[in-house]
């Protein structure tokens, strides 16, 4: 009632302290939700946590439904969260059991409230407790574990110097207290998304350290247990949507042996599964933008395979897909960075078909996004990566057009951001596999002793990566040629 509502109001205008709160919560709920509401993104800052879970609990009628759900998630975070290294293992076996624990003490609680039900109607409230805290400690169980999958992935991604064995030693834990979770509840299609989320964050992490061969084992999983269960349960929708991501992932494993047209065929089946889900509701963003993921998809396929029109076509398509979400709320970063990657792919096509003008406009545009973007947040390393790689395809127009100065800095600006992102991580393959291509590339416009030392560095981490067996089928050529224009430098 309105003198209810002004009365709430007027206690929440005498407490600076709701104001002050709120002044940090919102902004730090933006960030996560704009992030794809990510676990890593939730409230870090136990100061600032504290006086929101205090917030929410003097104030739950002026706290919105989603910053409450927000302070509850990244209290449960602050709980379990824990450092990704060797000592992981040890903790998650914690946690793993405390699931196990949660999803055991559910069963029992279910059955508890059959049995007060069956006694007696008078029974019949403590009953339905009885299964709200069942439902409840399945909920936690599930909970934990993505949570926890979230942060030994994110963890391990950036491990520096952490041995291959004992890598795969944590995350063979992890997958085997998922699955024996899973095994428990074979047809609670709950748990067993929880299972497939684990197979795909698993496989991330293989496909980071350029383990290419663990990363396809759990990709076809994942495809295999979406498939299943999108079989028992036709009407899912999620179920649906996690086949065609699990049809991406697995075209991007059979990328990395060289199987382009096996690759290809994942990616179009990928985009016909969503494209259908997508048009039972126009109104979704989440799969519009999945049709637009896969339509990058499809356009990578068809342009390594030589059809160049049509990868074209599905860039533009899904960069129309891009700029008309972005249209509906230019602050949604994620957004933001699709239209920056659809640029950067029609740049990429149009360079191949010499239409060199054409390939600056969109790179050009796609780097303003992305310094944009880097620039609001620094410490996002995905974001820091997408300028080095623009600068380096503006550079190597520039260097086609012989202007050598204007592509001597974009050079130059790349390497720098390489640079960094490598010492962050040393066993990061993608920045490796970066700082490599950038000394090559600026190793065309030095001379000397200069060019020598850029060669020798390039050559060192592509023999490091080979020797490791991280190079993929078509870079496995790399250590050999760039041997032989580190002698061409001595001529």
């Amino acid at each position: 009632m309105p003198e209810l509502w002004t009365e709430a109001r007027e206690a929440v205008k005498t407490n600076e302290t709701y104001y002050r709160v709120m002044s940090e919560l919102r902004p730090a709920y933006q960030r996560w939700d704009g992030a794809g509401r990510r676990w890593k993104r939730l409230i870090a800052d136990d100061v600032l946590l504290g006086e929101a879970s205090r917030l929410v609990s003097e104030f739950p009628k002026d706290v919105s439904k989603d910053i409450r759900g927000f302070v509850e998630q990244s209290r449960f975070k602050a709980r379990l969260w824990f450092s990704a290294t060797a000592a992981a293992a040890v903790v998650f076996l914690g946690v793993a059991v405390a699931a196990g624990y949660l999803y055991t003490e559910a069963s029992r609680s279910e059955l508890k409230a059959l049995q007060s039900e069956a006694q007696a109607r008078a029974a019949e409230t403590a009953a339905a407790e009885g299964r709200d805290e069942a439902e409840r400690n399945l909920r936690l169980a599930r909970v934990t574990l993505d949570g926890v999958v979230v942060d030994v992935a994110d963890g391990l991604k950036n491990v520096e110097g952490m041995r291959a064995a004992s890598r795969n030693r944590i995350l063979d834990r992890v997958r085997s207290s998922v699955e024996e979770l899973a095994s428990k509840a074979p047809d609670d299609s709950g748990i067993q998304e929880t299972r497939w989320k684990t197979l795909i964050a698993l496989g991330e992490v293989f496909g980071a350290v350029g383990d290419i061969a663990n990363a396809r084992v759990v990709y076809d999983e994942g495809l295999r247990v979406a498939r299943a269960f999108s079989a028992k349960d036709g009407a899912n929708a999620d179920w649906r949507r996690y086949i065609s991501f699990s049809l991406n992932r697995v075209g991007d494993s059979r990328r990395w042996i060289g199987d382009e047209a096996g690759a290809l065929k994942d990616y179009e089946e990928g985009l016909e599964v969503i494209r259908e889900l997508s048009g039972t509701d126009e109104s979704n963003t989440e799969w519009r933008r999945d049709t637009a993921v896969s339509l990058n998809k499809v356009g990578g396929g068809r342009s390594f395979l030589g059809d160049t029109a049509g990868a074209l076509k599905a860039f533009e398509e899904s960069l129309e897909i891009a700029r008309k979400l972005a249209s509906t709320d230019p602050s949604n970063d994620v957004w933001q960075r699709d239209i920056s990657i659809s640029l950067n792919k029609i740049g990429e096509v149009k360079s191949q078909a010499r239409d060199g003008a054409g390939a600056l406009r969109a790179f050009e545009e796609d780097l303003e996004i992305s310094r944009k973007l880097s620039t609001k947040d620094s410490t996002n390393t995905e974001w820091q990566r997408d300028v080095l790689v623009t600068l380096s395809k503006i550079g190597e127009l520039r260097l086609g057009a012989g202007d050598k100065s204007g592509a001597f800095e974009a050079y130059q600006e790349s390497l720098d951001i390489s640079r960094k992102l490598a010492v962050m991580d040393k066993t990061n393959f993608r920045w490796r596999v970066d700082l490599m291509s950038g000394l090559y590339n600026i190793s065309f416009l030095q001379s000397g002793d200069a060019r020598r030392a850029s060669l020798d560095q390039a050559t060192q981490i592509a023999d490091d990566l080979a020797a490791k067996g991280q190079l993929t089928a078509d870079q496995k050529s790399w250590p050999e040629f760039l041997r032989k224009a580190r002698k061409a430098a001595d001529q």
